[in-house]
């Protein structure tokens, strides 16, 4: 069983839902095109103003599974919560800030 992200996000959580396409046009100009994979849900994760403790583990956490393995997202935004399987998608972007607090961010696609 995947481990669930111990973290909640900022509340805004921009998401995309996406899949895989193989589309070619011919001479003629007609299109032709295939599904590759079912529709999927990308999140781009914002935390802000997060202390350092929280800071090392996200951090620790993006390290030991990126690439893989996956991990749960529990998206607390609805009510009851909703576990999510997903895989990280970028690398763990942060910024500094004073008072010794982090933003943070990365990017996730469900699996």
């Amino acid at each position: 069983m995947p481990t669930v992200f111990p973290y909640q996000p900022d509340w805004v959580r921009p998401a995309v839902a996406t899949k895989r396409i193989f589309s070619s046009t011919s001479v003629s100009g007609a299109t032709k095109a295939r599904t590759k994979t079912e529709t999927k849900r990308s999140f781009e994760l914002k935390f802000s103003a997060r202390d350092k403790t929280e800071f090392d583990a996200a951090l620790a956490f993006h390290a030991a599974r990126y690439p893989s393995p996956t991990f749960i997202y529990r998206d607390e935004t609805v009510s009851p919560s909703v576990d999510i399987e997903c895989r990280f998608t970028s690398d763990f972007s942060y910024v500094a800030n004073m008072y010794n607090d982090y933003d943070y961010s990365f990017t996730c696609i469900e699996i």
